[in-house]
């Protein structure tokens, strides 16, 4: 990109009210991945803020990869590991990622006011073809869709789509789902409507129609980094920050405490109320809202020995702090014990904002 044109591009930002180097996505550089780095199952299972859904005949394994253009550093890729070659209307194969109300309400949406957007990002594949995206309101019936094509097998290339102003629809400006941002690469007729420059106000539309089968043939390849959504009508340059940066951003919608080194992670400090119960806060990172908690209760409260924990409940659960019930025997009223995971077995604990 020249410098004339970055120039440009500023004050086009500035005209449309956009903050500069503003991204509504969070992750996009593929850069976090708290669950896992590979999975063969739909949901949040590898990088983070991304929801897989392979909703077809066939198999994909999804995975965080290292394959990424110059200036990045990771990917999130698929892999297809058994074929669909013909799609029934209600199939497709999509990720996306729900964008929080307090983090777009500076598109102001849904009014007259409202402002254009910019979505850019990189792809790569090992098929050339047309691939979709898809914007879609807190309760799917308003849905903005484009169609990209992919020009060159298996080389990184960089894309923009641009996002007319939704003066309809229902786009919530607090802590719940206002965007959707979907990532289409097989759609079926029932989820899909031609690409157009004006939003669909009615209907549950995932892609734009025509979009290339990546489940036809085993082996077939996407990757895609760089996401960025921002205000305006000129896209703005990645706005890369630490991972640390990264890691606080989705640790607002779920965190997940573990460790694999033996007894060396203590998950708090509890005090025993009764012989058998004993309770414990749970500090973590400030969520979007009260989350859900889950622990697989392979826990010890240790007080010179080990005691085996049979039971574990989460209790008192706010955005920043939850009660942590531990059952046990032989414990005693007012002793203090520390927390620690058990020394075989899965030991996390999830701590589940998502949106």
């Amino acid at each position: 990109m020249s410098k004339a044109r970055q120039l440009a591009d500023l004050g086009n930002q500035v005209d449309d009210g956009a903050i500069t180097g503003s991204n509504m996505v969070i992750n996009g550089g593929m850069t976090v991945a708290q669950r896992g780095v590979t999975s063969t199952s739909s949901g949040y299972q590898t990088v983070d803020r991304f929801y897989t859904q392979e909703g077809t005949s066939g198999a994909v394994t999804w995975s965080q990869s290292s394959d990424a253009p110059d200036g990045f550093v990771n990917s999130l890729g698929i892999e297809v590991t058994t074929a669909d070659s013909s799609l029934a209307t209600n199939e497709y194969i999509r990720i996306f990622q729900n964008i929080e109300g307090n983090v777009s309400s500076s598109l102001a949406w849904g009014g007259s006011g409202a402002k254009p957007a910019m979505l850019s990002f990189w792809v790569k594949s090992s098929i050339t073809g047309t691939f979709g995206v898809a914007l879609q309101d807190n309760v799917g019936t308003t849905s903005y869709l484009q169609s990209y094509t992919i020009n060159s097998a298996d080389t990184w290339e960089y894309k923009t789509v641009y996002v007319s102003p939704a003066t309809s629809g229902t786009w919530p400006t607090d802590n719940t789902q206002s965007i959707r941002l979907n990532f289409s690469f097989a759609m079926g007729s029932q989820y899909a409507q031609p690409a157009s420059s004006t939003w669909y106000t009615s209907g549950d539309y995932r892609g734009p129609d025509g979009v290339t089968n990546i489940m036809a043939t085993v082996g077939n390849t996407f990757k895609i980094t760089g996401v960025c959504l921002n205000v305006g009508d000129s896209a703005i340059a990645f706005p890369h920050e630490s991972y640390g940066d990264t890691l606080a951003k989705c640790q607002r919608y779920y965190e997940q405490i573990d460790h694999h080194t033996l007894y060396s992670y203590a998950a708090g400090n509890a005090a025993g109320v009764s012989g058998t119960f004993a309770y414990s806060p749970l500090f973590y990172s400030v969520k979007r809202a009260a989350p859900s908690i889950t622990g697989n209760g392979n826990f010890v409260l240790y007080d010179g020995s080990d005691k085996t924990v049979s039971g574990v409940t989460f209790q008192h659960i706010t955005p920043q702090v939850a009660s942590f019930r531990l059952q046990s025997t032989g414990l005693a009223a007012g002793r203090a014990y520390k927390v620690q995971f058990h020394s075989s077995g899965t030991r996390t604990i999830q701590i589940n904002a998502e949106l």
